[in-house]
């Protein structure tokens, strides 16, 4: 890898260790005081409070529940760590989406009003005294931005290797600019393909690595890293994860507090399962990104889905995404 790549030792920002919340929260009056195109199907949004309560500033890696007034909602890192009273979040149009980056471009505009949820962070950057090294692809560089941004003004090294499929998808130039040497862009269309990772992660070894982007970067992101300690390797997902092995067999949970037992079909989720037997469970997401509907498991072997959980606590089984996850037991008893 290049020289560009190679980061002296020192010590970089505390934050505070990944917390979930167990819903939204109070939700918050906001308007769009700023829309710009940054790329090809990318803009970015500015929030800014529309009463006068203000807004806690956030930290690196944090997200906001975006409650778009067509009812949807939908979960965009803020750019902007650090700064009270605005959050800036960046949008990918997606075409094969379920609609709400599509409302945010067809309908969304300065002086509109929605309400948003949060902050909260499910991928904070942790000072563990080592060099720092991010890795995105596409979109999935905006909370790598936000760590870039409280690294840059620590002065702590880090790296920041950000991947596209081609330029016309290069967005953030003028802060990108502004981190110098500290960032490596690799483009697949000028490239031959994308990036080697296995080689990135070799040539920083003695880093702790961040890693946002879509699943095929993840899986290769997951494989090169596979031989380093848990607490050296984080990742933020945009799509629910299965466990190897994993399948869509019928079975049961018990729901702890009334005693009741549901099946859930090979072709339902347990949220879906659970919605149609009444049962009230917040939720947001519902892929297993935002940790909403976070739910205690008592007894049996779930089989995690998310993109939250640390493989440690996929291997403890205490709690799981409820939404997106399933069971590898024939039973589930949950704190329901």
């Amino acid at each position: 890898m290049p020289a560009l790549w190679r980061a002296e030792r020192g010590a970089i920002v505390m934050t505070q260790e990944r917390t979930r919340s167990a819903n939204m929260g109070a939700l918050r009056n906001a308007r769009v005081v700023v829309v710009e195109e940054l790329a090809t199907d990318i803009r970015s949004l500015e929030l800014a409070p529309l009463d006068d309560d203000g807004w806690p500033a956030a930290e690196a890696g944090a997200h906001i529940d975006l409650v778009l007034p067509n009812g949807l909602v939908r979960q965009y890192s803020i750019i902007n760590p650090g700064e009270p009273d605005r959050y800036t979040i960046a949008v990918l149009r997606e075409s094969r989406g379920r609609g709400g980056s599509a409302y945010i471009f067809d309908e969304l505009s300065e002086g509109d009003e929605l309400r948003i949820g949060g902050p909260r962070n499910n991928f904070p950057l942790i000072d563990r005294g080592r060099p720092v090294c991010l890795i995105a692809g596409g979109i999935g560089v905006t909370p790598l931005l936000a760590m870039a941004r409280v690294l840059a003004r620590s002065n702590s090294p880090w790296r920041l290797y950000y991947c596209i499929r081609d330029r016309r998808q290069l967005a953030f130039g003028d802060l990108l600019e502004q981190f110098g040497p500290h960032v490596d862009i690799h483009v697949d269309s000028e490239e031959g393909g994308p990036p080697d990772l296995e080689d990135v992660i070799r040539s920083e070894r003695e880093s702790d690595f961040y890693c946002c982007g879509p699943a095929p970067m993840l899986d290769a992101f997951r494989k090169a890293t596979a031989s380093l300690p848990a607490d050296r390797v984080r990742l933020e997902s945009f799509d629910p994860v299965a466990e190897s092995g994993a399948t869509d067999e019928s079975f049961e949970i018990e729901l702890a507090r009334t005693g009741t037992t549901l099946v859930v079909p090979p072709d339902k989720s347990i949220m879906t399962v659970l919605e149609e037997a009444g049962v009230a469970i917040l939720y947001s997401c519902r892929n297993g990104q935002c940790g909403t509907c976070e739910t205690t498991v008592l007894e049996g072997v779930p089989d995690h889905r998310d993109s939250l959980l640390t493989e440690e606590e996929r291997k403890e089984g205490k709690t799981m995404m409820v939404c997106c996850s399933r069971a590898k037991t024939p039973k589930l008893r949950l704190d329901l």
